[in-house]
């Protein structure tokens, strides 16, 4: 008599041998690049191109050239195992970044194109978007923006600079003189007397500002570092501004709580009593006495004079008595 094998038999035995062809060994789409980054170095150049995943099709492009940072957003594509990234900057350079992925996820080549023409390029690092190592020690859960940006300076001067502390980077970053006044405060204000002044509930932070400006930090190049930075110990952190990036990192990034514009705008002396100012910020008129300017349309801040009669005004709008 025929044995018949029942149709659910048919089935096991199919799932069986599906199972084994979607075991582990075989590979099943494009390796994940969410949260990786690469940079890329242009060879006889100083010029640097970092790319960061985000989410599967999306990346942000930095063209970094010291402390100057232009990051646009974009849309990339990627066919195991090749993977272009175009951009447009500011001035209108179009740039195309072609990489060879391997099975692992790593980029193992790269073609730069710039304008159209390829550029003799090297893959000068690779790895998490996210600070790692000893860096990474130096940043904390805070969301005082003051310390935030000393903590991420201090996080990118550890990276590239092993023989300096987060301890002692902080330490000289927070008593830096005058360096508040590059983030918002006013002149001759350190990060450290912001930092106070956030917590008094003062000071806050324009969370776009400050996000842009921190997102950049991490890709201040190493030699940029180097330059601004004295191992110690302590750190000599004096030259620290050659590493701000520039322009994410502005006095935009913290504010006095009833100036929406920002800081920067207070001034001293003697200015105008009338008169209007012009664009470049200078106010002219007759009179003594404190004038008030309009800054961008939003919030007031003091005229600074230079003595009677004429005021210098450090913000763009109109001087009133």
């Amino acid at each position: 008599m025929k044995k018949v094998f029942p149709f659910t038999h048919f089935l096991g035995i199919l799932g069986s041998f599906v199972s084994g062809c979607m075991s582990p060994g075989i590979e099943v789409g494009n390796p994940d690049l969410d949260g990786k980054s690469v940079t890329v170095k242009a060879q006889g150049s100083e010029t640097l191109y970092n790319i960061e995943f985000i989410v599967d099709p999306h990346a942000s492009v930095s063209r970094i050239s010291g402390n100057l940072i232009e990051t646009v957003s974009v849309v990339y594509e990627y066919g195991f195992p090749q993977l272009s990234v175009q951009a447009t900057f500011s001035d209108q350079s179009q740039v195309e970044v072609l990489l060879t992925v391997s099975k692992e996820g790593e980029f193992i080549d790269v073609v730069l194109k710039i304008n159209g023409q390829t550029i003799p390029s090297v893959i000068q690092s690779q790895g998490s978007s996210s600070a790692t190592g000893e860096g990474a020690a130096c940043l904390s859960e805070t969301n005082n923006g003051a310390l935030q940006i000393s903590e991420a300076l201090c996080a990118q001067i550890v990276t590239c600079l092993s023989e300096v502390t987060c301890i002692d980077c902080q330490s000289a970053v927070l008593q830096l003189a005058d360096l508040g006044f590059d983030f918002g405060g006013d002149s001759g204000q350190t990060l450290g007397d912001l930092e106070q002044q956030i917590d008094n509930g003062q000071w806050e932070a324009d969370p776009t500002a400050l996000g842009q400006c921190l997102n950049d930090i991490p890709l201040v190049p190493c030699y940029s570092v180097a330059a601004s930075v004295a191992i110690g110990p302590p750190a000599n952190c004096d030259n620290l501004r050659q590493m701000i990036p520039k322009p994410s990192c502005s006095p935009r990034s913290l504010k006095t709580k009833n100036n929406p514009s920002g800081g920067n705008e207070n001034g001293n002396g003697n200015g105008s009593g009338t008169g209007n100012a012009n664009g470049s910020g200078n106010a002219n008129g007759n009179g003594n006495g404190n004038g008030n300017a309009n800054v961008n349309g939003n919030g007031n801040g003091n005229a600074n004079g230079l003595g009677k009669g004429n005021g210098k005004a450090l913000a763009k709008g109109q001087s009133k008595s």
